[in-house]
C-alpha cells in the first residue's frame, strides 16, 4: 500500500516448472519492514500457470516476524516453449510482454507473531482459575527465517530472453463451475446445501474426533462449539479454534488440519471460563475468546497451545460477544468489542503506545492487551435519517450504553474490511457499516428474505480480483431457532441463503474458512453440536468464480 517499486530494479528471473522460486525486497533502516515472500505453502492467489504463495516478513536488519504477507503487485512473463525446453516455464518479465498476473488487495499487516511462549495463567483470574489441558504446541515446521544474511550472493540468474516470444497465450483448461449460492437444491447431513455445494460433519460434542489416521482424539469435542477463526500454519495447514458456550466449562478447542485439510488433532487450549461466546483474532495471530456472562472478561488464546492470558480489554466487564480490529495503523492497533445486552455499548479499545513500542523492541506481543495505559471509548451515533447518520466515540460508557439502548441494542457480530465496521444487532435484525475515517454510518435491515431467525457472527471474504465475476461477500451466521443457515450478502446489498440446516433446531456459530478459502466451516451448536466442513463440488475457493446467485428479497429500510 507504500510506493510502488519501479520495474528497473528487478532482473529477469527464470522459474523453472513445478518449482518455487522465493523472493525479497529490502531497506537498509530500521523502520521498515522487509516484504520476503518466503513460501508458507498457502496460496495467496493463482492463475492457471502460476501461483503466488503467502509470505512472512522480518524487520530490518532479519527480526521480528510479520506474518500473513501478500503480494501487492503485477507480475509480467512470458512461458518458454522451444523445443530445448518444452515444459512450460513461466518467468517474470519486464513489461514489454503482454501476460499480466495481478494480485488481489493485501489483507492488513500484522503486526507480528509470538516469538516467546506466553505466561501460562491471567494476570486477574475468573472464579476459578482457568487451566490449560496441554502444555505443547502442536509439532509444526519451524516459520522463522535465519537470523543472518546469507554469507554469499546466490548464483546471479540467466539474463537472456528466450529466442522468441510467443504470440498467443496458451490453452486455458475449460471452467466448469458447478456452484450456485442462494439455490438451495441439495439435502445432506440434516443441511439443504446451495449447488455445488458438499458437507462432511468433521467433530461432534461429547465424542471423540476421528483424525484422518483412524485415531481419535484424548479428549471429547467441546460441548455448545460456538464463535471461531482458523489461523495458517507454516507446514501448510491451518488450526480452527472454536469457542465453547457452555455455563458450566466453556474454554476454547482447536482442531488441526494437514496441508490437503484432513483432520490430524484436537486439544482443548482454555478450560473454566463460561459462556465462551464469539471472539475474534487479534494482528499478531492469536485467538480473543469473550464471556457472555455477567461480569465476563476477555482471554488471550494462542492457537498452538502455547497458553493464555487474561486482557484489558474488557476491564469493566460485560456479556461480551465479539472482537475486531484496525490495524491499518500498525502502532496504533484498535479493537472493536460487541456486547451482547439491551444496552450492550460498543467498545473501542486503543491500546498504550508504550505496549506496542515494547512489542516492537521485544517481539513479544503478549503485553500489548495485557498491559494497563490503553483507553477504551465507547460508539453513540446520531441518525440523521433511518438509513444513514454520523457517529463519534466517547468515553463515557453511559453514553454509549445509551445509543445502544435506542439504536443498536443486542449487538452480537462484527467485522472489519477496508475502512468500514460492520455490526449486527440480533433484536432489530439490522446491518451498521460505520465508515471509520468518514465517521459516517449506513443502516440496512437482513430481515426480509434471508433470515428466519436472528444475525449473529460474520465474517468477510474477500473477492479474489483475478475474476471480474467474483463479488465481495459479508457472510452471516443466525442466532437461535429452527431451520437456520448461513446467509451472505454482496457489494450491492442483495442477500442470499448458502445453506440451511432444517435439521437442527439450534443456532449457526463458528464461521471461518481455510487459508486457501475451499472450507467453509461452521457449526450448528447443540442437541448435539456439530462442526460441518463445506466445500465446492467443482474444487474451486468460495471467493472464486460462481455461477449466477439467487437473491432474496431485501429490505433497505
Amino acid at each position: 500500500k507504500g510506493t510502488p517499486l519501479p520495474e528497473s530494479i528487478f532482473d529477469e528471473m527464470t522459474i523453472p516448472a513445478s518449482q518455487t522460486l522465493a523472493i525479497y525486497v529490502t531497506s537498509q533502516s530500521n523502520s521498515v519492514i522487509s516484504s520476503i515472500m518466503t513460501g508458507t505453502g498457502v496460496i495467496s492467489t493463482s492463475n492457471s500457470e502460476l501461483q503466488i504463495l503467502v509470505g512472512t516478513a522480518k524487520s530490518y536488519n532479519f527480526g521480528r516476524n510479520v506474518d500473513g504477507r501478500h503480494f501487492n503487485g503485477a507480475l509480467y512473463y512470458v512461458l518458454d516453449n522451444s523445443e530445448s525446453n518444452p515444459t512450460s516455464v513461466p518467468s517474470i518479465r519486464s513489461s514489454d510482454y503482454p501476460n499480466l498476473f495481478p494480485t488481489r488487495e493485501p489483507v492488513d499487516i500484522p503486526v507480528t507473531s509470538p516469538t516467546s511462549r506466553p505466561i501460562k495463567q491471567p494476570f486477574k483470574s475468573p472464579t476459578k482459575s482457568p487451566t490449560s489441558s496441554s502444555t505443547s504446541p502442536p509439532t509444526k515446521a519451524q516459520t522463522s527465517l535465519p537470523t543472518e544474511t546469507p554469507a554469499s550472493s546466490p548464483t546471479k540468474r540467466p539474463t537472456s530472453s528466450p529466442t522468441k516470444a510467443p504470440t498467443s497465450s496458451p490453452t486455458k483448461p475449460m471452467i466448469t463451475l458447478t456452484y450456485r449460492p442462494g439455490d438451495l437444491t441439495k439435502s445432506e447431513n440434516g443441511l439443504r446445501l446451495s449447488t455445488g455445494l458438499t458437507s462432511k460433519i468433521i467433530a461432534t460434542s461429547g465424542m471423540k474426533v476421528t483424525y484422518s489416521n483412524g485415531q481419535k482424539s484424548y479428549n471429547d469435542f467441546h460441548y455448545k462449539p460456538d464463535g471461531a477463526a482458523v489461523f495458517a500454519g507454516s507446514n501448510g495447514g491451518w488450526v480452527y479454534v472454536s469457542n465453547s458456550e457452555s455455563s458450566s466449562d466453556g474454554g476454547v478447542g482447536a482442531i488441526y488440519f494437514n496441508s490437503q485439510g484432513e483432520v490430524i488433532k484436537y486439544e482443548k487450549l482454555l478450560s473454566n471460563t463460561r459462556r465462551n461466546c464469539g471472539g475474534g483474532k487479534t494482528p499478531w495471530g492469536t485467538w480473543l475468546t469473550c464471556e457472555e456472562v455477567y461480569g465476563g472478561k476477555i482471554y488471550e488464546v494462542d492457537p498452538w497451545g502455547n497458553g493464555f492470558q487474561l486482557t484489558r480489554l474488557g476491564d469493566s466487564g460485560g456479556y461480551f460477544e465479539s472482537v475486531a480490529y484496525d490495524n491499518r495503523n500498525v502502532g496504533r492497533p484498535q479493537f472493536f468489542v460487541t456486547e451482547d445486552a439491551s444496552n450492550g455499548a460498543i467498545r473501542r479499545y486503543t491500546p498504550s503506545s508504550s505496549a506496542v513500542d515494547n512489542a516492537f523492541t521485544s517481539g513479544n506481543n503478549w503485553g500489548i492487551l495485557s498491559s494497563s495505559g490503553g483507553t477504551t471509548d465507547y460508539l453513540v451515533i446520531n441518525p440523521t435519517s433511518s438509513s444513514i447518520g454520523s457517529f463519534y466515540w466517547s468515553p463515557s460508557i453511559s453514553a454509549g450504553r445509551e445509543s445502544a439502548q435506542k439504536y443498536f441494542s443486542w449487538n452480537e457480530g462484527i467485522d472489519f474490511r477496508a475502512g468500514k465496521l460492520y455490526i449486527t444487532t440480533k433484536k432489530d435484525k439490522l446491518l451498521y457499516i460505520l465508515d471509520l475515517d468518514a465517521g459516517i454510518y449506513e443502516r440496512s435491515s437482513t430481515e426480509s428474505g434471508a433470515f428466519n431467525n436472528q444475525p449473529d457472527q460474520i465474517a468477510h471474504l474477500i473477492a479474489n480480483e483475478n475474476n471480474s465475476n467474483v463479488d465481495d461477500i459479508l457472510y452471516f451466521c443466525e442466532d437461535g431457532g429452527s431451520d437456520c443457515g448461513v446467509h451472505g450478502r454482496n457489494t450491492s446489498g442483495d442477500f442470499f441463503s448458502i445453506l440451511d440446516g432444517p435439521a437442527y433446531d439450534t443456532e449457526t456459530t463458528g464461521l471461518a474458512f481455510s487459508p486457501d478459502k475451499k472450507h467453509m466451516y461452521v457449526s450448528f451448536q447443540s442437541d448435539p453440536g456439530h462442526i460441518f466442513d463445506i466445500t465446492r463440488e467443482d474444487g474451486y475457493p468460495f471467493d472464486g468464480a460462481t455461477l449466477d446467485i439467487k437473491y432474496h428479497a431485501m429490505d433497505y429500510h
